[in-house]
């Protein structure tokens, strides 16, 4: 099972803006999860040597996958 799903961000800090892409990397509880998120040339965002940040479970949104029709 894939853990990874991709969030967007609703209000975290002043560094990491609102609509900011991540990825869900761990589950917690659930009320918190760890999440990597990238700038947008797809560069992981770092602050004090973290790339990974512990957030509230309300504070982001999943994103939906686009169907692939072929």
């Amino acid at each position: 099972m894939q853990l990874q799903k991709s969030v967007s961000i609703n209000n975290f800090n002043e560094r990491i803006l609102k609509g900011t892409r991540g990825t869900v990397m761990e589950i917690i509880d659930e009320k918190q999860i760890f999440v990597e998120f990238e700038d947008s040339n797809g560069i992981p965002i770092a602050e004090s040597g973290e790339q990974v940040f512990k957030i509230e479970r309300k504070a982001i949104e999943l994103e939906r996958r686009k169907r692939i029709t072929r």
